[in-house]
């Protein structure tokens, strides 16, 4: 995401002839750019780099972990057994937690269990 400059249109135009099938979006005071490819992104950020521009870089839902809920695992359930079955299955698991309530931080009443796997 680039933050608004006097001379936004200038850097958006050479943006375009260099990379056209970038996406660009306006987000409040910032220009959303999503590039296609991770070598586009990796030009896009460098070109900001050596302009001296200032940004920040949002990471692709690709590299995010995907968030899952398991309901009605029996009670007994323990969240490293749980974590040792996925794995066994061939699943990439990053952290198992059983959930909460918000404001008391008292675990649910049903064995809720959220798990945050690798994607891909």
């Amino acid at each position: 995401m680039l933050i608004f400059i006097e001379n936004y249109n200038l850097i958006l135009q050479n943006l375009q002839r260099s990379h056209p099938t970038a996406e660009k979006s306006y987000v409040g005071e910032y220009i959303k750019i999503i590039a296609e490819t991770d070598q586009h992104h990796r030009e896009i950020t460098q070109i900001f780099t050596d302009k001296k521009l200032e940004y920040f870089v949002i990471q692709p839902i690709n590299n995010k972990p995907l968030k899952l809920v398991i309901k009605g695992l029996p009670v007994t359930a323990k969240w490293d057994e749980i974590k040792s079955d996925l794995t066994e299955k061939g699943i990439e698991v990053e952290k198992v937690a059983q959930l909460r309530q918000w404001k008391t931080k008292n675990p649910l009443p049903k064995k809720i269990h959220g798990i945050e796997i690798t994607r891909g």
